[in-house]
């Protein structure tokens, strides 16, 4: 005890090792990860929230609670359904898959047609001016 402040004993990168979430939206999926998670990967359930538009993770011992929102479903009406859901777990990290309904794919596909096909009109164009040798 130094100056009448204790110790702990706490790893040296104590934030480096709590559970940290990251996601990303691929064409047919909602992917998540959750990183640092102690295994065994059987201690996780992940299960779905249909009226809070959710996905629920938690584990068997109580020790890690997580709710994630998809907000895709949810601006469009759409209830999450448990046969869209994939889990794996590997080197620590939870790995959440929800497969797109048809719906989001379908509107995905027209946003992107409406944001590409100018651009390829434009392609011919040199919208700076400078010539290209």
């Amino acid at each position: 005890m130094e100056h009448g402040l204790e110790t702990r004993d706490t790893p040296r990168n104590a934030v480096e090792s709590l559970p940290h979430v990251t996601s990303r939206s691929t064409a047919a999926c909602y992917e998540w990860r959750i990183r640092n998670l102690p295994p065994p990967g059987e201690n996780y359930i992940v299960s779905v929230e249909p009226q809070a538009y959710a996905l629920v993770i938690s584990s068997l011992n109580k020790k890690y609670y997580k709710k994630l929102s998809v907000d895709d479903l949810k601006r469009m009406g759409l209830n999450p359904v448990p046969g869209n859901l994939q889990t794996t777990f590997a080197n620590r990290t939870l790995i959440i898959q929800y497969k797109k309904p048809l719906e989001i794919i379908a509107l995905e596909k027209k946003i992107w047609e409406e944001i590409i096909s100018p651009l390829k009109a434009e392609g011919s164009k040199n919208p700076s001016g400078c010539s290209q040798a």
